[in-house]
């Protein structure tokens, strides 16, 4: 009989107990989802880096490689300068080289990831390829 009596007591044990752990487990959440979206940048900014150098190997002019980067540079949150696009057409002093670095931006929506890495997350790739023709 008494077990029932404390029984009574606790309905609003599991309330307080949600209510202490929902911003704990909202914080897990919008975190994982903000990884998903950097990572997913992160692979974009090397694929259009890619692509670029893909584009210039075989005799593209900067303007048609900085737009193919452009249009390959396409994900969520992701911001990409066209000025942030470096194409050097001999790398290591090589004339047989060149590279395209692609610098890009991820804007942070999660509030406290912000506080330590500012509005957004700088995000790198340098692609280098052979020329395929002769310059």
């Amino acid at each position: 009989m008494p077990c029932n009596q404390f029984k009574a007591n606790e309905k609003g044990q599991s309330l307080v107990e949600f209510a202490l752990l929902l911003p704990i487990l909202l914080l897990l959440l919008l975190g994982i989802i903000q990884f998903g979206i950097i990572f997913n940048g992160q692979i974009t900014v090397t694929s259009a880096a890619r692509e670029g150098a893909r584009l210039a190997a075989v005799g593209a002019d900067d303007e048609q490689v900085k737009d193919r980067v452009e249009e390959a540079a396409v994900a969520l949150l992701l911001n990409i300068d066209r000025d942030e696009i470096n194409i050097n057409r001999a790398v290591d002093g090589d004339e047989g080289k060149l590279s395209v670095r692609v610098n890009g931006k991820v804007d942070i929506i999660m509030p406290l990831l912000g506080i330590y890495t500012g509005e957004s997350f700088t995000l790198s790739s340098e692609s280098i390829m052979r020329l395929e023709i002769k310059p």
